[in-house]
């Protein structure tokens, strides 16, 4: 039985292949556009107030106008945009019913519609009250039902009208992750601020301050990125059973999407084997709402219940402020010699279950993602054993970086260039991601630095008096977190848990290394085990300034590659990488083939892979390539590599 926790995990109070494409190699998720079925409605407050002065002596609605009008600049023709105000048709001496609905879609949801924009946002001017709740209610029937929606909110002021806004935005996004609301506060006093983090909070959003024109501009161009590349799920949609028995079947080599349940209670699923003794791989990921803890089980059974594999994966006090749930199981495969495979390495069908942990349950009813992966037997007689443990390869950022747009979530990872250096903005509380495909017998390697002479005095400001921490994550082909974290004085001064301390008052640098991968590690989900695309993230600790940092980013792909082991089908994966190694002796040269050594080509990144069908795939080698996809209230989690969890040091 394979029994373990990614992290040691404490209850404390208060997830690209290259054309060489490998048998048994998971295939790649691919870049999207980011504009897709995403679509963005911002909410203006009109009332009085935002005729009072803001930091800079000027009239908030002129700072209003400012940054909108910047913002619409900037933006695609193919992003669908729209504009809604409150408070700006019935004046203050009105009756209160015509005050309290007094909301308006200026600008329908659209393309191509800047000049519409532009114009209605010089007409903007304030007038009566702040019917957050009614405007929040109308601004979501504006945007439909469908597709990733994100509602960002801009008031200066408490809402003055029932119901309660915060009540209305978690009613509105009740049903996961589709619809998010963003506050933005401009020059928001205590009270304010507080219920447009309450607003944000329940609507799985975050709140952002702004004081005038320049950081209003800079906060609403940050989070209009959000809403166009927002973490995803991707993949055929299944639903698990509370019956064990009775769950869908998950084809190896497809990729699925489902919901957590409610705590406690398991979603199953079945999984069938094509011949006894492969290994079989699951790796699932999912986003709950921002802020919030959760944790969740992955296990992989047979029929009669006997535990197979079992992983518990969580989000917790996250730097990030929108904490990233991913992780991967396995069941290894049968190895060569005389060994008997056992129970959970024979079986042609086996269980799936995952299950929001009591009582984390911030994950229920938020989507997650599944991919399922299948490898031969091996049939080499010895697997070399190399070391797996991380040893750093000294790297200097290389010569003028380079410009690179991040991914937001798996699904949309930048593909890097080995050995490049890249500029990097690292926004307040966002995930960024990368990645780098990898062979056996090579490791990933990262390194951020950072550089106060190159910040501005507003970002020197937004780090505080000591800084801000950075955290650095690399995922495997499976998205399983690799526990590979690098602490040496070498790469510059890092936290007593390995992450880095962006400062204002001196350069910063921090590392992380994947470790060797190698078959040597098949089992161990926190190990590299398997050649494919590797995802390196950075998530900056969350603050309300919305101040983005400058960082370099450098990404290297160290060591030889080797040849994979051969296996009973008498195939080994195309190395082109090393096509001067050895070739690698069978364990008997008369075995006949069990499988098919093709290996299912990705499907077009523009449609969702095949539904399950376990018939109609001989060898559906490993992950189907759609793609995928982590500050907590109350009880919170804490990981042994993990003082990385705090919001600020």
């Amino acid at each position: 039985m394979l029994l373990r926790l990614t992290r040691s995990v404490a209850l404390a109070t208060a997830l690209l292949l290259t054309p060489h494409a490998a048998v048994g190699a998971p295939i790649a998720a691919q870049p999207t556009d980011g504009v897709g079925d995403a679509s963005m409605l911002l909410l203006l407050d009109a009332s009085r107030s935002m005729e009072d002065a803001d930091a800079e002596g000027e009239p908030k609605i002129d700072a209003a106008r400012a940054a909108l009008n910047e913002l619409i600049d900037g933006l695609d023709p193919a992003q669908s945009v729209g504009l809604r105000v409150f408070g700006g048709s019935v004046a203050l001496d009105q009756p209160a019913k015509d005050k309290c609905t007094d909301s308006e879609l200026v600008v329908p949801i659209g393309t191509d519609n800047a000049d519409a924009l532009s114009t209605a946002v010089e007409d903007y001017s304030p007038l009566g009250e702040t019917p957050i709740a009614h405007a929040l209610q109308e601004a979501a029937q504006d945007l439909g039902e469908v597709g990733n929606r994100t509602i960002v909110l801009v008031s200066d002021g408490i809402a003055t009208c029932d119901p309660d806004p915060c009540e209305v935005a978690e009613q509105l996004t009740a049903d996961g992750l589709d619809l998010v609301v963003h506050t933005v506060g401009l020059g928001a006093d205590e009270q304010t601020r507080g219920q447009l983090q309450c607003i944000a909070e329940a609507g799985g959003g975050k709140y952002y301050d702004a004081t005038d024109a320049a950081s209003l501009t800079a906060v609403l161009t940050r989070v209009s990125s959000r809403a166009f590349r927002p973490f995803t799920v991707q993949g055929t949609p299944v639903s698990g059973t509370t019956d064990a028995t009775g769950g869908p079947d998950l084809t190896p080599g497809g990729q699925y999407t489902d919901t957590f349940g409610v705590p406690g209670q398991p979603k199953s699923y079945t999984i069938r084997r094509s011949v006894p003794g492969t290994e079989i791989w699951v790796g699932a990921s999912g986003q709950p709402s921002s802020g919030r803890t959760a944790m969740a089980e992955l296990q992989l059974a047979t029929t009669d219940g006997r535990r197979c594999a079992s992983n518990r994966f969580y989000a917790g006090t996250d730097v990030s402020g929108a904490s990233i749930m991913s992780d991967s199981v396995q069941i290894p495969a049968a190895g060569p010699g005389p060994e008997e495979p056992d129970d959970c390495q024979s079986a042609l069908e086996l269980r799936l279950s995952i299950t929001t942990v009591e009582p984390y349950g911030a994950t229920e009813g938020v989507p997650f993602e599944l991919l399922v992966g299948e490898t031969p037997v091996l049939a080499q007689a010895a697997i070399p054993e190399v070391a797996s443990l991380p040893e750093w390869t000294p790297m200097e950022p290389s010569g003028q970086p380079q410009e690179i747009v991040p991914g937001t979530s798996f699904n949309d990872a930048a593909p890097v260039t080995p050995g490049t250096t890249y500029a990097v903005d690292a926004m307040p509380g966002e995930v960024l991601f990368f990645s780098v495909p990898a062979s056996l017998g090579q490791a990933v390697q990262m390194q951020v630095d950072s550089d106060p002479a190159q910040m501005s005095e507003a970002q020197l400001e937004s780090l505080g008096s000591v800084g801000r921490l950075l955290v650095r994550d690399i995922y495997t082909p499976y998205r399983g977190t690799i526990l590979n974290l690098l602490s040496t004085e070498a790469v510059g001064e890092l936290d007593g848990d390995g992450n880095m301390i962006v400062s204002p008052k001196r350069p910063a640098s921090g590392a992380s290394s994947s470790g060797q991968i190698t078959f040597s590690n098949r089992g161990r989900s926190e190990k590299p085990a398997t050649e494919g695309d590797y995802y390196l993230s950075l998530a900056y600790a969350p603050d309300d300034s919305g101040t983005p940092i400058p960082l370099t980013l450098t990404i290297d792909v160290v060591g030889e590659a080797v040849p994979a082991p051969l296996t009973l089908d008498g195939g080994a994966p195309d190395q082109s990488a090393s096509t001067s190694a050895p070739p690698v002796d069978l364990q008997d040269e008369a075995v006949e083939p069990t499988a098919s050594s093709t290996p299912v080509p990705p499907p077009a990144a523009s449609t969702p892979p095949p539904a399950a069908d376990p018939g109609g795939m001989p060898w559906a080698w490993l992950l189907g390539g759609a793609g995928v996809l982590v500050a907590a209230a109350g009880a919170a989690l804490l990981a042994t590599r993990a003082g990385r969890r705090g919001t600020q040091v």
